[in-house]
């Protein structure tokens, strides 16, 4: 009701002088509410009323401050102080209403904690936004902004209150809106200065927002399809929720041990997902921040395409053909670590070329944030496949030595600012765990060249992935067709050959291989295929280019109807999804006919679109995997069995099954008497044969064990898992 009283408080006064009116007691009634509305979290165990409160106590404070107009210094005293008493119950008590039990993970709630926390980012924001008007005008003042946040998070905070029935936010968001709304009134001609802002602004990046909007389509819809496959992203997860479950974050875990092979920030982005998104049940959650990474790279290409050949639509095309590649959606769908490093080494790219033209300190920290950040995600490996190949090509096609000679100052400074970023955390673990780092160290490096051993030629093939830009794609190969078409004053086609040609030099020499490691080398070739479209695309190169479409096309109507007839969608389903991709793929018919390149390209990446839309779900479920998890989801949903940890008696587990498990798995050796678990109950999970007992050395008179049935462990595969429980 406070917060209610300080906005009628605010009406008044704003009727009263017939302008948006700025009181002392809107901000007096604002702490007092906000201190109120912190003790209501805690008790509600409400972690996103209890941020917001946090996030806008500050500028609650500051804009007293400004205005200079403290009541008394009881009240400042107060203000000051009683935030500390309320942070010093939380972390200092271990009882029903501190921090850990806040902080515990709602994984029933994972949607309705989004939108909380949606809701409270936008809402609190206005305060920020208020603030730094204020600042800047010595003054503290509301400007139009804080009233349009204000309305936009009062509604969405508005919808988690009566999704989570509470009556007191209901009631306090509902009132505020209205008046909310009765000061854009009053703000009505700033409110038209601001919306002519927008539109111009709108005009300005159309290009980035139609990027934006193009790339989320291909990855946020069916993002939590298909389940988790793959071994790395498996590890990612797994590694993500000891994060959360432990508090590990400078030294985090997977499956109960040390994981240092990889460096820490997509698994803290991953864990950090889930605290906000409610738990980790919810694939689409976790999966966002390798989505919105995979953006990233696509509006870093865009930027440095532009830098290179200051031509938007050039930096455009080239940006679309990123994000419809199958490759890079594969990518940004799963939660791997590539796709982390090279957003963050192409941004770094786009922030050098920046400041080589302007010359601006922001982009210098620019690169060497962004440079550092990439080491954190995966060592050295964005340098090695693409920064070098890059640097390389730029100074043999585009003189960029003469451009280094001239700013090597400001270069070294930048590398200076990423070894601090990217040598924090390896310096923290040999600090903390100097063996085990030296021990990582040297398995990693040992496998680049004893794991995953392919010939040169492996990644010989890879012109295939540019999937449907395929018949673009292979014209790479024609270099003189790329130098005639993109070759100017400034050489872009040979730059681009170059690029592409140490990529590919750099990968193949190394013996440790994996299809993964060949995002970076779409970056010029999304570049090269976008030079031809708007270069003077030939008769022919079109043709090859829809025929491609048309078997693409082929190609997913055949995998729905393997769907339909195996029951994995649907025949209403796979109608739908038929429908929607050959619509598109008809559009391309009409403007090929039309001669028309440009309607070709767009159509093309509408037939992307509709793939994800009406075919992803029926291909999902014909790459999911090899593994069944159905022993793991059984025993997961048994309350009985929900504290009870689980062995096996097998030399390795696969990540993926510690991952669905929702625990550690730990490995057991029956011939090992020392192996035995400190306590009982607990699973022993075996393949094929039941758990033998007579194997174990040592003393078992003590125990008895009960089957728990048996399940299959592998798609297709006669081999069952038998979970035994263990008891006393």
């Amino acid at each position: 009701m406070l917060f209610a009283a300080r906005s009628f408080a605010q009406l008044f006064y704003t009727e009263k002088q017939k302008k948006v009116a700025n009181p002392l007691i809107f901000w007096e009634l604002s702490i007092v509410a906000a201190l109120l509305m912190m003790a209501y979290g805690i008790l509600r165990n409400d972690i996103i009323i209890f941020a917001g409160q946090i996030l806008n106590y500050v500028v609650y404070i500051r804009n007293i401050s400004l205005k200079k107009e403290w009541r008394n210094s009881i009240f400042k005293t107060l203000s000051y102080g009683v935030p500390w008493l309320i942070f010093s119950w939380l972390f200092l008590t271990d009882s029903s209403y501190s921090w850990s039990q806040m902080m515990k993970v709602q994984s029933s709630m994972c949607a309705v904690m989004a939108l909380g926390w949606v809701g409270q980012i936008v809402f609190s924001s206005r305060f920020f936004y208020q603030c730094f008007y204020s600042e800047k005008r010595k003054e503290s003042f509301f400007p139009l902004g804080f009233w349009v946040l204000s309305v936009v998070g009062g509604v969405l905070l508005s919808v988690y209150a009566m999704i989570r029935r509470d009556p007191i936010l209901l009631a306090g968001q509902v009132l505020g809106i209205l008046i909310y709304m009765r000061n854009i009134y009053y703000n009505r001609k700033s409110l038209k200065i601001k919306m002519n802002f927008i539109k111009e602004w709108c005009r300005k990046y159309c290009h980035q927002l139609i990027l934006v909007a193009v790339s989320a389509s291909v990855l946020f819809i069916h993002l939590g399809l298909p389940q988790v496959s793959e071994l790395m992203e498996a590890r990612n997860l797994q590694t993500a929720r000891e994060i959360v479950r432990d508090g590990s974050w400078l030294l985090p875990t997977m499956n109960g041990d040390l994981r240092l092979a990889k460096p820490p920030l997509p698994t803290w982005l991953t864990a950090i997902a889930a605290i906000i998104g409610g738990g980790f049940d919810n694939l689409t959650v976790l999966r966002t921040p390798s989505a919105l990474a995979a953006i990233i790279m696509v509006l870093a290409l865009y930027g440095v395409c532009f830098e290179l050949t200051q031509n938007r639509k050039w930096a455009l095309y080239a940006g679309l053909i990123l994000a419809t590649s199958i490759h890079w959606i594969e990518m940004g769908r799963e939660n791997f670590w590539d796709i982390y490093v090279h957003a963050a080494m192409l941004s770094a790219i786009w922030c050098f070329l920046k400041a080589i033209r302007i010359s601006k300190a922001r982009y210098w920290w620019g690169f060497g944030i962004a440079m550092g950040m990439s080491l954190l995600c995966k060592g050295p490996v964005g340098y090695f496949s693409l920064f070098i190949p890059f640097l390389a090509a730029w100074c043999i096609a585009l003189d960029g030595i003469t451009h280094l000679k001239k700013n090597w100052k400001q270069v070294i400074g930048s590398l200076l600012i990423a070894l601090i970023i990217g040598g924090a955390w390896p310096i923290v673990v040999s600090m903390t765990n100097m063996a085990a780092g030296v021990g990582t160290l040297n398995k990693e490096v040992s496998s680049w060249t004893s794991s995953h051993v392919q010939p040169w030629w492996f990644y010989g093939h890879f012109l295939f992935l540019t999937g449907i830009w395929m018949g673009l794609g292979w014209s790479i190969l024609n270099s003189s067709l790329i130098r005639k078409r993109l070759d100017g004053k400034q050489k872009l086609g040979k730059f681009l050959l170059i690029w592409i040609g140490i990529t590919l030099l750099l990968l193949s020499v190394m013996p440790h291989k994996q299809m993964r490691y060949l995002l970076p080398i779409w970056v010029p070739v999304a570049m090269t295929i976008g030079g031809l479209w708007i270069n003077m695309l030939t008769k022919r190169l079109l043709t090859i280019h829809v025929i491609i479409v048309l078997l693409f096309s082929a190609g997913a109507t055949a995998m729905l109807t393997k769907a339909i007839l195996d029951h994995s969608i649907t025949p209403t389903e796979g109608t739908l999804g038929g429908m929607l991709l050959w619509g598109a793929t008809g559009i391309v018919i009409q403007y090929f006919k039309k001669n028309n390149p440009a309607g070709v390209f767009y159509a093309t990446v509408a037939v992307v679109i509709a793939f994800v839309i009406g075919v992803y779900p029926a291909m999902a479920e014909q790459i999911k995997g090899q593994y069944d998890y159905t022993v793991l989801s059984v025993l997961k949903n048994n309350p009985k069995l929900k504290d009870i940890p689980f062995y096996t008696t097998r030399s390795r587990i696969h990540m993926q099954y510690v991952f669905y498990a929702g625990k550690e798995i730990k490995l057991w050796d029956p011939k090992d008497a020392t192996s035995w678990p400190e306590r009982l109950p607990l699973i022993i999970l075996t393949i094929d044969n039941p758990l033998d007992l007579s194997e174990y050395k040592g003393d078992q008179s003590h125990v008895k064990k009960e089957e728990l049935g048996r399940y299959p462990s592998q798609i297709g595969n006669r081999q069952k898992w038998i979970p035994t429980l263990i008891t006393e």
